[in-house]
């Protein structure tokens, strides 16, 4: 598998469309391949090809847990940053994704199902 680009690698995965997809990952690794295949890593990208594959129909979601709330500190749906993951991070950044409001345990969300 070391072989296959970033961006090919969600067809190898049974995602069909139509499907709900959650994704919880470490992509540390899946960059570090791609980096010694000579290829620069783009998250955004990687997480297109998710998009692609379920296409309009299919839904994406990403968790952007942050426990911070417990400790007191406010949860701004806008600003406070997901505390699993990098990836999640972007989705945050992004406007084609929605954010839910809870203020613990967030997700973003893509897609048909996204309201």
């Amino acid at each position: 598998m070391n072989n296959i680009s970033y961006r090919d690698i969600i067809n190898y995965i049974d995602i069909n469309e139509k499907d709900i997809v959650f994704v919880s990952s470490d992509i540390t690794r899946l960059a570090f391949n791609s980096h010694l295949s000579g290829e620069v890593f783009d998250a955004n990208l990687f997480i297109d090809s998710i998009i692609n594959k379920v296409g309009k129909d299919g839904t994406v979601i990403f968790p952007t847990y942050n426990w911070d709330f417990c400790s007191g500190i406010a949860f701004d749906y806008f600003k406070t940053k997901s505390k699993v993951g990098a990836l999640t991070n972007i989705c945050l950044k992004r406007k084609d994704f929605r954010r839910t409001k809870h203020p613990i345990y967030s997700f973003v969300v893509w897609g048909k199902d996204c309201d």
